[in-house]
């Protein structure tokens, strides 16, 4: 209403604008593309750092199940191969042995003791 009262000429048009209005949307807008591309280089920066520190992490955890396997493979005897699987698959058959061998001698010793309070 109150812009019907005023002379066409007074009325600014949103599509007319003044060479500093254009010059200022410009520079709005390579501010704007400026920010958008360090945005997106500090993402990559931050996803490098993420995947930098996945690598090392997982780095490290193959190198203490590594340690690990070394100090088992110095445990078990007659190891017959170095490579991980064998490794533990001789360890555990190391093991079922141990297991095997000491409850064949509980049972003796049981047998010849057979008032002892460890049998049974």
């Amino acid at each position: 209403m109150f812009h019907e009262s005023l002379p066409t000429t007074m009325i600014e048009s949103p599509c007319i604008q003044t060479q500093s209005q254009q010059q200022q949307e410009l520079a709005n807008i390579i501010n704007v593309d400026g920010e958008e591309e360090e945005d997106d280089d500090e993402e990559e920066k931050v996803e490098d750092k993420l995947l930098s520190r996945n690598l090392v992490s997982e780095r490290n955890r193959r190198k203490r199940l590594n340690e690990q396997l070394c100090v088992l493979r110095s445990l078990v005897p007659h190891i017959t191969k170095m490579d991980k699987r064998t490794i533990l698959s001789d360890a555990i058959s190391y093991l079922k042995g141990i297991l095997e061998e000491t409850a064949k001698e509980e049972e003796n010793h049981c047998n010849s003791n057979e008032e002892s309070e460890l049998c049974p």
